[in-house]
């Protein structure tokens, strides 16, 4: 699914949440080429100029996993890079976590995994460590750890995204959603790999991802 069949499957609680994101303009109303078209601008020009319009998503998407240091992006799907950039932030809060918030964060995340049905079919042959960071991870899976993820960089950024389904999950979530102390300065580093951009281009990208796979939230 390209970059514009997610967005136009978006409402415009889901938009707004992606214009806060890229710090657009405050407005009620959004269209997914607005918010294609600021998300493009964060990719760089020599980006722009040298990519054909239809490739530029996967390129930027590429782009910012070289910067994360994923091994061999080439070989990876968008989707897929998608997912390995939320992995990576997920390790880097799992990392900063103590025993007892690992305890706790399990806890809830296999209780929000059991009220949607999917508590056996994600965590049966592993924790949840091992669940989210898994290489064939799919489906709801995708969607708790790109929501997961999301809340962490959020949280960190000082930034509130209101939608319902967002709120629900991270809300059940909040041990990770804390003060950026805690979290700690390794995930705010990750934002400012090779420029500013990737402050915006981190959260929108595992936004897109949690976008992608919002049907298994429901």
């Amino acid at each position: 699914m390209t970059l514009m069949k997610v967005l136009n499957s978006a409402n415009q609680e889901e938009l707004r949440g992606m214009a806060k994101i890229l710090e657009m303009e405050h407005k009620n109303h959004y269209t997914p080429e607005e918010i294609e078209e600021k998300l493009m601008l964060k990719d760089s020009l020599a980006s722009i100029l040298f990519t054909k319009e239809e490739d530029r998503y996967d390129h930027m998407v590429n782009k910012t996993a070289k910067k994360l240091k994923i091994t061999r992006p080439e070989f990876y799907s968008t989707e897929d890079l998608e997912v390995k950039i939320s992995q990576k932030i997920f390790k880097k809060v799992w990392s900063n976590m103590t025993p007892e918030q690992r305890e706790e964060f399990e806890a809830k995340m296999k209780e929000v995994a059991k009220e949607h049905g999917n508590e056996k079919a994600l965590f049966a042959n592993a924790g949840v460590f091992g669940a989210l960071t898994a290489a064939q991870l799919s489906g709801f899976g995708v969607y708790m750890l790109a929501t997961t993820s999301l809340g962490a960089i959020t949280g960190a950024m000082g930034i509130t995204l209101p939608f319902a389904a967002y709120t629900t999950l991270t809300g059940a979530l909040g041990v990770i959603i804390g003060p950026v102390g805690w979290i700690g300065a390794g995930l705010l580093a990750l934002f400012t790999l090779g420029g500013r951009e990737y402050k915006k281009l981190i959260p929108a990208i595992i936004y897109v991802s949690m976008l992608r796979n919002k049907e298994y939230s429901k």
